[in-house]
């Protein structure tokens, strides 16, 4: 841990520290407000839209039993296993012919979903990050008995109240541990930002990488630093719940 984390993390805070308060600076200091405040947006709505995915997903599969369902379930996954950029090419297929969809239902929004659109971005990183959030949700619900589940079905409530009233009540450590991969995950994320992000929304990952490619790298320390603090937010909300529950 000292040598994979620790000692590059104090050297990346003294770069910081050096850069920003030394005469060169660090560049577009005046937009890091701009570039958290896009980082931040980002991972949450994503983190928001897998986590509902997932739980709807994994419910499904339950309710249903069926190898069908179950398969849609692994499919649904995939997309953690594919690189980036194939993901952000594959989207941009997907969503070209919705924005052709919406042209022929007389709705002219030429590239509001495609390319350059935050709507695409946050689907290409939903397809990207489903599968955290899935198997979280699915490891939780698993442990909900069947009995239980069948139970609660049998004094007639619909599945809908069931995964609200029992599911996700047992499972919510599971769906909150889903939610933080899925946040940090997205916090780092490079190709699909850099390939579909709409015009000027530029993340910490963004920054640090586009002054990394030009060899700044003491330069580039303070947003990768800010990406380091900014992730381990949430690992450390999601630390102290499972120590308080395991108390």
């Amino acid at each position: 841990l000292t040598l994979s984390f620790a000692a590059p993390t104090v050297q990346l805070l003294t770069w910081a520290i050096s850069e920003a308060t030394g005469p060169r600076g660090t560049p577009l200091l005046e937009r890091f407000a701009e570039f958290l405040g896009n980082t931040l947006l980002l991972a949450t709505i994503v983190a928001i839209v897998c986590g509902i995915g997932a739980i709807l997903v994994a419910n499904a599969a339950r309710f249903s039993g069926r190898s069908g369902t179950r398969l849609a379930a692994r499919i649904a996954s995939v997309g953690y296993a594919v690189p980036g950029p194939v993901v952000a090419i594959g989207s941009v297929f997907v969503l070209v012919g919705l924005d052709d969809g919406l042209g022929l239902i007389g709705i002219g929004l030429p590239g509001a979903v495609a390319t350059g659109s935050l709507i695409g971005l946050v689907y290409a990183q939903t397809v990207r990050y489903l599968a955290p959030a899935l198997q979280t949700v699915e490891a939780g619900i698993e442990q909900v008995p069947h009995e239980m589940t069948g139970a609660a079905r049998s004094l007639g409530l619909r599945p809908r109240s069931v995964v609200t009233s029992v599911h996700l009540p047992l499972a919510r450590t599971s769906v909150l541990t889903g939610l933080v991969l899925v946040t940090v995950d997205v916090l780092k994320e490079l190709p699909i930002v850099l390939l579909l992000r709409p015009i000027g929304f530029d993340t910490l990952s963004v920054w640090t990488f586009n002054l990394a490619s030009e060899s700044r790298f003491e330069q580039a320390a303070l947003p990768a630093v800010a990406i380091i603090v900014v992730a381990l937010i949430p690992v450390g909300l999601l630390a102290r719940q499972l120590f308080r529950g395991a108390s």
